[in-house]
């Protein structure tokens, strides 16, 4: 199975983009600022486009419940998000990459926030519950039928 991320709109505190999912349209996904390559703030930069990304899942501590982690290497058991990392060739690593809701920059700290609108202008991203009600399932059924979730992300800037 595979889904992909194109990056649209890299913008001054996030970056907005469409996801898609087996070739399906699903939603919006909001991102911390894409910076330079090699480059890593905590906490306020994106996950570097180009890598090969898959779409696990583990039991956020945050929100209490399963959701989906985005990784290259997965390092435990893989129950835990923490149990996830994404390595880069610069030597970056991103731990604990999760797909949940949130509406802005402040919503996240590398994470991916799907959205059912965009607001390019308000650079934040609308019903997001929602989004994470699509878009879940699909990936929860995917891997529950044993599936690799192969996840591309690459841009296609407005």
């Amino acid at each position: 199975m595979d889904a992909l991320l194109n990056r649209i709109f890299l913008l001054s505190k996030c970056t907005i983009g469409e996801f898609f999912f087996d070739g399906h349209f699903i939603c919006y996904m909001l991102e911390d600022m894409e910076r330079a390559d090699g480059v890593k703030i905590a906490n306020v930069t994106c996950i570097p486009h180009g890598l090969k990304y898959f779409i696990g899942r583990a039991l956020s501590p945050k929100f209490k419940k399963v959701v989906p982690v985005i990784y290259t290497h997965r390092i435990g058991s893989g129950t835990s998000p923490g149990d996830y990392e994404i390595r880069d060739a610069f030597g970056n690593v991103w731990k604990a990459v999760e797909i949940h809701p949130g509406n802005d920059d402040t919503n996240t700290d590398a994470c991916q926030l799907p959205g059912l609108q965009k607001d390019v202008a308000a650079q934040r991203v609308l019903n997001s519950v929602k989004a994470c009600e699509k878009l879940y399932p699909l990936i929860f059924d995917a891997l529950d039928r044993g599936e690799t979730i192969n996840y591309t992300i690459q841009h296609i800037a407005a």
